[in-house]
Order: C-alpha cells, then sequence, then structure tokens
C-alpha cells in the first residue's frame, strides 16, 4: 500500500528464539508511560533523568520549604485557610533557616493574612 513498513524483532523468553514481525502483527503488553520506552520495557537511568546513570547525583533542586508554599497556594485556591497559613508559616520558617530572608518574610505575611 505504499506506507513504510515497520519491522520488531522479538525474542522469546521460553527457548530464546527470535522472530522478526511487522509492527501492527505485534501487540505491546504493557502501553509506554512516562517511565517507560516506547517498546514497553523500563527506561534507564540515563534516559529517565538525562544523565550518565548510577554515576549522577540524584539530588533535586527543590528544597521542602518550597513544596509547602506551592501547597499552600492549592490549599488557598481551595479556600482551606487555615492549612494555607499553617503551611505558609512552616515554608517561611525552612525559608529562614535557609537564609533566604526575603521569601520567608514574603511567605509570613501570607500566612497572617490569610489568618486576618
Amino acid at each position: 500500500d505504499g506506507a513504510p513498513q515497520f519491522w520488531i524483532t522479538v525474542q522469546y523468553d521460553d527457548d530464546g528464539s527470535s522472530e522478526t514481525l511487522r509492527r501492527d502483527h505485534v501487540k505491546m503488553l504493557i502501553p509506554p508511560t512516562a517511565t517507560q520506552s516506547s517498546l514497553g520495557g523500563p527506561l534507564s537511568d540515563a534516559e529517565a533523568f538525562g544523565g550518565a546513570g548510577d554515576d549522577q547525583d540524584d539530588e533535586l533542586p527543590i528544597k521542602a520549604y518550597e513544596l509547602m508554599s506551592e501547597l499552600a497556594e492549592l490549599k488557598v485556591e481551595a479556600g482551606e485557610k487555615e492549612a494555607a497559613s499553617m503551611l505558609y508559616q512552616k515554608a517561611g520558617e525552612g525559608a529562614m533557616r535557609d537564609n533566604k530572608i526575603k521569601t520567608a518574610t514574603e511567605w509570613s505575611l501570607k500566612a497572617a493574612e490569610l489568618l486576618d
């Protein structure tokens, strides 16, 4: 029909034999997700994190207090002012410990405003 043909080589677990089939004759058992390759298998560390694998430091650049402030924003949107105030207060304390004075002040003020 003029359309390009895509072929997949399948290796069977039971006897180790392999067979090459057209793509439209192969059904993936596991659909790809954010943590799987397009063929259904798990991504390697390099594919998932874009680094060199186990040699790479897995440190995330976001601090817990930053996540608390983002959660506080969601609580405000949901109308949960007391919970949001508590989260902003804790986020401010975390920022203060990390010497982020301006951010700590901003979040502390938001916490106070929500209780007014």
